[in-house]
Order: C-alpha cells, then structure tokens, then sequence
C-alpha cells in the first residue's frame, strides 16, 4: 500500500516535489496554491538534517497509516501546499511555520494536548511537525469535526 501511495503522490505533485526546478504552485484541478519561501531566522533552532520530499512524503503516510487513503492523500497535498514539504519553510505575515505551517497558539495547544514538549522550536523538526499534525487531525475527528479545516491550503485541494 505505501508503494501506491507514494506513487499516487508522484503522479498528482510531478517532478517539481521531487527537487526539480520547476517551483510546485499550482495542485491537481489547476488551482492556485500559496508558495511559502523558508525565512532565514537569526535565532534559528537546529532542526533535524535535512530531509528529501520523498521522505517527508514516506513518513506523513507512515504516521496516517491506519487511515483512509484518501486522507493520508489529502495530509501530504496539505504539506506540499502549506510548505513545500521544506522544513524551515515560514510565513512572513504569521507566526507559522513548518511542514504543516503551525501557528504558535495551535502549536502549543495541540502539544499540550498530546502531553509533548510545546517548544515552539520543534516546529521546524519534521518528525514533530508531522506527528503534532497528525494529532490535530486525529483531534477533529474524534470531536467530529472536519479533520483538515485547520489549514488554509485545504480549499486549494
């Protein structure tokens, strides 16, 4: 099933994803999508290396695993709109950023939530990004909302 999935994403995001040099701007239906640009903060935490598209990709469908596929589809065209899947990746005009672009204030309580560490630095480490996303989706759901109105970029999908 990962195979699939990740084979779906190639297909629906193209090459631009997958460090190509054509900037990912528009998702599937040709819509306009926001392209946020990684700020170069003078404080910056160390977030974890680096990491490829392609894992960030193989780690969101690791974490959803135990969902619909059409969800865990839906958590990865979140993360290429929000971010691009860049880890640094921060909004000039808010305080989010990340994978999933966390504003500070759905950060911390989703943390809290969870009973993790709400460092508002751990926002740029990917795995705690993807997993802190992944509890405010699981959060909605199980409060019978809808799971990704959270993010902007879910009118773009």
């Amino acid at each position: 099933m990962k195979i699939f999935i990740i084979l779906t994403i190639i297909s629906i995001l193209g090459g631009a994803a997958y460090g190509y040099s054509t900037p990912v701007s528009k998702l599937s239906h040709n819509r306009p999508v926001p392209v946020v640009h990684a700020a170069s903060p003078s404080e910056a935490p160390t977030p974890t290396p680096t990491q490829s598209p392609s894992r960030i990709i193989s780690r969101i469908s690791e974490v959803w695993a135990n969902e619909p596929k059409e969800d865990i589809v839906t958590a990865i065209k979140i993360a290429n709109c929000e971010s691009g899947f860049n880890i640094l990746a921060k909004n000039k005009t808010s305080t989010a950023s990340g994978i999933f672009q966390f504003i500070n204030h759905t950060w911390v309580r989703v943390r809290n939530h969870m009973g993790e560490n709400a460092d508002l630095s751990l926002k740029l480490d990917a795995e705690e990004n993807i997993k802190t996303a992944y509890a405010l989706y699981t959060l909605r759901k199980e409060r019978g909302l809808n799971p990704w109105t959270e993010w902007e970029c879910v009118k773009y999908i």
